[in-house]
């Protein structure tokens, strides 16, 4: 081997230095070309939270006070919580969460039978029992998977059941 070789160089500092920050400054411009600055929340801002981690924006809760800038104290139903304002949507007053507001369909679903009315003057043989509500069958399936009752997914030719996404769920 050459024992130049094997002696260190020394590192240039100057010019490592000002190739980093050059690095910097193109970096940043390409960057703040797209960027924007979030609009500031207020307290009693109905929100919704997401972390870094997490898909889609699930977690309501209201703005209690800006600690810092661009950071935030969020009532939700776990407690208080602090969030920075990436972590935090602005969502209009009349919005309902799904998972919260969740409607009571138990008073419109449809009784399995049909009740028969009750008289005291027929005897035990005339009185006919309970009929099971018929629903009309079509002999095409594709026409009754295209109209589906509302809750259901949709079902393509294919077989794939596609649903909507949980924000556009009545």
């Amino acid at each position: 081997m050459i024992p130049k070789l094997l002696s260190p160089n020394g590192v240039n500092h100057k010019q490592l230095k000002y190739k980093d920050e050059r690095a910097k400054v193109s970096q940043k411009r390409y960057l703040d070309q797209h960027s924007h600055p979030q609009p500031s929340l207020h307290p009693g801002d109905p929100v919704l939270i997401k972390l870094d981690g997490e898909k889609g924006w699930k977690q309501p809760g209201v703005i209690m006070n800006e600690c810092a800038p661009r950071s935030y104290n969020v009532q939700t139903t776990g407690g208080q919580v602090r969030r920075n304002r990436r972590h935090l949507r602005f969502c209009p007053s009349g919005y309902q969460h799904p998972h919260e507001f969740m409607p009571d369909n138990t008073a419109t679903e449809q009784p399995e039978f049909l009740p028969v009315p009750e008289t005291s003057q027929k005897s035990e043989s005339e009185v006919q029992p309970a009929q099971p509500l018929q629903v009309p069958t079509d002999s095409n399936p594709s026409s009754s998977t295209m109209r589906g009752v509302p809750g259901s997914p949709y079902v393509t030719r294919s077989g794939r059941a596609v649903t909507k996404p949980s924000r556009y769920r009545e």
